[in-house]
């Protein structure tokens, strides 16, 4: 009996010593997997940081005159969740539909759209849309993360037509060059700020062509508002893109740094009469962001 009772506590100590045993063991994996989750949710944070800004892709085409194509690619979206989004296959929007795949306010003419990949919460599904806030004020409910991959304008043609354009990488070229100055007369060196046909909301780099109308010995200097108004010249710096005289009219190519109202500010070192056309604009897409 003694022997009996001896054994029987034996066993019940072994039990006893087996429950501790993973008792501790089931707390060492509960935090290593909270370890795990916590390095997870850091390197989440490092690889969002280390991505910021990030884009490849999503190249805009204008496929006809109501819909934009936004092509395949992979982003970090630029609000405060820093997420990564892909889209593994081309998505379009239409001007005609309203919400996902459309436009997040009414159809305009004359209008400036940007175009946002965006991220559905509930099932982290990726889609695409439009609208005329840079923010994504408008950006369908359900969705919170986003990304602008570009803009586009809705001309004066009927409710509003897509106009024509061409992406390479982050440069956008119109198919017809807009004519923004035709003739308007400028007064010597009394600085002009001219509005340009590149999107609205953004600081872009516009890709312009003007000319004087006079061959009087002249010069010509566009110049982004952020810097200096200095007076045009062909001896005394800033100097200009382009100089007049001896029968020759003067006319110059540029990039030119635009503010957040589509403006650049122009001016001539002569009375003359000015043309100015737009070809295009560089758009970093939020890469500086």
């Amino acid at each position: 009996l003694i022997s009996t009772a001896t054994a029987t506590a034996a066993a019940a100590a072994s039990s006893a010593a087996g429950a501790a045993t993973s008792a501790s063991t089931a707390t060492t994996q509960a935090s290593n997997a909270s370890t795990s989750a916590s390095a997870a949710a850091t390197s989440a944070t490092q690889a969002a940081l280390v991505n910021r800004g990030h884009i490849g892709g999503h190249i805009l085409t204008a496929t006809s005159t109501t819909v934009v194509t936004v092509g395949a690619g992979v982003c970090t979206s630029e609000d405060s969740l820093r997420v990564a989004m892909q889209l593994t296959g081309a998505e379009t929007i239409t001007v005609t539909v309203s919400g996902v795949g459309g436009l997040g306010v009414a159809r305009s003419t004359s209008t400036w759209y940007h175009a946002f990949v965006i991220r559905k919460t509930s099932d982290l599904s990726i889609d695409v849309y439009a609208d005329t806030s840079v923010s994504a004020a408008n950006i369908p409910a359900g969705y919170v993360a986003y990304r602008r991959v570009g803009s586009f304008w809705l001309n004066a043609v009927g409710s509003g037509e897509v106009e024509s354009f061409t992406q390479y990488g982050d440069e956008f070229m119109w198919t017809t060059p807009i004519l923004d100055l035709s003739a308007d007369a400028y007064t010597a060196n009394a600085a002009e700020t001219v509005t340009l046909t590149v999107p609205l909301g953004v600081v872009v780099k516009a890709i312009i062509s003007v000319q004087g109308a006079t061959s009087s010995a002249g010069a010509l200097y566009a110049s982004a508002l952020t810097a200096t108004d200095g007076d045009a010249s062909q001896t005394v710096a800033p100097l200009g893109q382009a100089s007049s005289g001896a029968g020759a009219f003067g006319a110059f190519s540029a990039g030119i740094w635009t503010n957040t109202s589509k403006q650049i500010r122009l001016v001539s070192s002569i009375n003359q009469n000015i043309y100015l056309a737009t070809y295009g604009w560089t758009d970093h897409r939020g890469k500086d962001a």
